[in-house]
Parts: structure tokens; sequence; C-alpha cells
């Protein structure tokens, strides 16, 4: 590639940070030199004529830095995107959109120019691979996301609760230090620190399965990443998930799409927005029938939903999709 490649991502959500760390491995691995910052708060940094910067952060801050092929790459997670972020966008040369779900819901909220399905390699770093699917001792379930509502922790706790096996069962909620609730159950293990990658990576193949009670999601990492690492999955089949899953490759929970009833700041709202709820006995009834899978079905629904998963998100076929995008 003849021009500069930069990759600014948003410094105040980490998973922003993990995906620009994402696509530039990706580059790496195409032998396309990129550097990597913090998104500016305050003026854009000056570029070379002709250079390629990929933004890689929240709606209301996407601004193209003059003279620059400007590349945004937004991460949103409900049905519609906020007009005036559309408005942003539409400022850009390109949109590149992780999820085919996520592509759909810019061109519905009013992005005209061009979007592309460009996620990055989600396998040139995967997490430790599980080699054993039969239980030993209390049925181990993980789920690995922010303290956000957004996440569904609540639909997953309850759930959880409700299990008709929930003596002999687990839960793992690995989330960050800026949790600020706790869980009195003995049960329920509640993490709240930063890991490092290769500690996190070791998470995955320790539990028996990940179950997402998530409302909605841009792409979803966590899915993504129990996938690799062959652990059985439950969660909807909605937005960003739908990029991710194939049939026979996970435990569906039963979801209905309701309007979006929260919202962390008014901008971040556009009317008609919609999520995907699933109750606590949907929750429940998914991870029951995990639990009760023999261990042989539970290796081919994880492996069926690995081969989906490398196939789409391997480096080959990314390299393409990068490659004809940057062509453009």
């Amino acid at each position: 590639m003849r021009h500069p490649l930069y990759i600014f991502s948003e410094p105040t959500v980490p998973s922003y940070g993990t995906i620009g760390e994402i696509y530039q491995a990706t580059f790496r691995a195409m032998g396309l030199a990129s550097r990597i910052a913090a998104y500016p708060t305050e003026d854009l940094p000056d570029a070379p004529r002709g250079a390629v910067v990929l933004h890689n952060t929240l709606g209301f801050r996407f601004r193209p830095v003059p003279g620059a092929r400007n590349i945004a790459v937004p991460y949103h997670e409900w049905s519609r995107y906020p007009a005036a972020w559309a408005a942003h966008l539409n400022r850009f040369d390109q949109v590149w959109a992780a999820s085919e779900s996520l592509a759909a819901v810019l061109r519905t909220s009013g992005v005209t120019v061009p979007i592309r399905f460009v996620p990055p390699a989600l396998t040139l770093q995967p997490p430790r691979r599980k080699e054993a699917w039969r239980s030993k001792g209390p049925f181990r379930f993980l789920f690995v996301g922010e303290p956000h509502f957004r996440k569904g922790h609540h639909l997953l706790i309850e759930g959880f609760r409700r299990l008709r096996a929930g003596r002999h069962a687990s839960l793992t909620i690995k989330t960050s230090p800026d949790c600020s609730w706790t869980v009195p159950d003995k049960t329920i293990r509640l993490i709240r620190s930063r890991w490092t990658r290769s500690r996190l990576d070791q998470l995955y193949a320790r539990h028996d399965a990940f179950v997402s009670a998530s409302l909605a999601e841009g792409l979803g990492l966590g899915v993504a990443e129990a996938i690799l690492a062959r652990l059985p999955v439950a969660t909807n089949y909605w937005g960003g998930h739908t990029t991710l899953l194939t049939p026979g490759g996970y435990m569906r929970i039963a979801h209905r799409v309701v309007p979006q009833p929260f919202c962390s700041q008014p901008d971040f709202f556009a009317p008609g927005q919609q999520c995907a709820l699933s109750s606590p006995d949907a929750v429940a009834s998914a991870m029951d029938r995990l639990i009760t899978m023999t261990a042989r079905a539970r290796r081919a629904q994880a492996s069926c939903a690995a081969h989906f998963l490398e196939e789409r998100f391997g480096i080959e076929t990314v390299a393409e999709r990068v490659q004809r995008a940057l062509a453009e």
C-alpha cells in the first residue's frame, strides 16, 4: 500500500481499543504497516495527503481528517442510528461495518456514503481451545462483558437463579472495575478487574458454556471469542449475533423485539430504536438445555460454530474484503 495507514480508536470504551488492535493485527497479517492511537478529543491531527484513516469511535465524535481518505468504523448496537450521527458519517469516504446487521441499520438510518461489510480478522489471536466437553462437577457458565444494562446481566443472573439444575451449576461474570454492583450469591462469581489478554484467553476453556442475554450487539466479541475457544454458546439471534452464528452452532435464547427502553445519553437515542429482550425464563431454558446435552453434542455444536466463524472471519476472507474496500 503506497499511502500511510492510521487507526484512531475511542479511548473511553475498552472494547473500541480492542477493535482497533484487531484491525491493526489484520493489516499486519496483510503486510500493511499502520499506526494506532487514541481518538483525539480536540482537533484531529494533520495527516499526509492521501493517507487512509480509520476512525473507530462513538457516533457523535466522527470527524474526517482533511486531505485524507477517511473510513468510519462505527460499532452501534440498536436498530436505529441517530440522525445527527448519520450526518457525521456522510462526510466520510466509506463506512466499514463489522456485521451485516449493522450495515443494514446504517443504510435505513440515512447513511448514504458507501457502506461495506469489512470486519477485522477475528482468528489471528484466538483464545486457548477447549479440549474436553464433559462437565466435571457443577456445570460452569461464563459471560464476559462491560457492566452496562445493555449486556443483560440482570436477565442472565435471574435466569441462572431459575435453573432447574441450579444447585449443580455455577456462573462466572467477567466484567471491569467500573462495575459498582455486587451479587450476593455464592454460586455466582463476579470478577471486576482488568486482565491481560493472555489471562483472559485462558478463562474460556475453563468453563463449560458461554451464555449471553445481551439486548443488542454491534458484533459481539465475547460470543466470537467463546466460539473460537470451542465453548458451547447460548444467546439470542439478533443484531450483530446474526453475522456470527449458524444453525446447529449455538443454543438459541428466545427473545422479543421491543422498543429500546433506556438510553445512557439523550443524543445516543433515535426514534424507533429496538432491542432483543429475553425473559429470565427463556435464559434459564437455554441454559438447562446446554446442561442436559451430551458431551458429544456440545462438542459438535462448538465445532460447527467455530468452523463457520473461522471461514467468515479468517484472515484470507477478511483480507479480500479489506483489499477490495481500499481499492475503491
